[in-house]
């Protein structure tokens, strides 16, 4: 890992971070205990003054056959109640679609 104090920024498998957190490798990992692992993207106005948007990206699952990721739109907030977009597999051999859907609204 590699700390660039002149400019603020991280790197983890380089030692030349192009943006604040700059990672290069095979993957990132997100793991979490009995909750469901989410990361969120936020935009905020200038100077931090005012969230504008928030969303949250992460899965979920029931067991290892049923499982599905999600993409909510949390409009201006950093948690609770979103507007879910759920991508899953019906079965193994089936496609996978987006599906909106209220009734699976999640909290982070």
């Amino acid at each position: 890992m590699h700390f660039d104090t002149n400019n603020g920024k991280v790197g983890i498998g380089t030692t030349n971070p192009a943006r604040s957190l700059h990672v290069r490798g095979d993957a990132i990992r997100l793991d979490r205990d009995g909750i469901n692992p989410n990361l969120m993207i936020t935009r905020w106005s200038s100077g931090y003054q005012d969230l504008l948007k928030s969303f949250t990206i992460g899965v979920a699952a029931n067991n290892t056959s049923d499982g599905y990721f999600l993409i909510a739109d949390r409009n201006q907030t950093l948690g609770g109640v979103g507007a879910l977009r759920r991508i899953g597999l019906s079965s193994p051999a089936s496609h996978a679609s987006l599906t909106p859907d209220a009734s699976q609204n999640r909290k982070s």
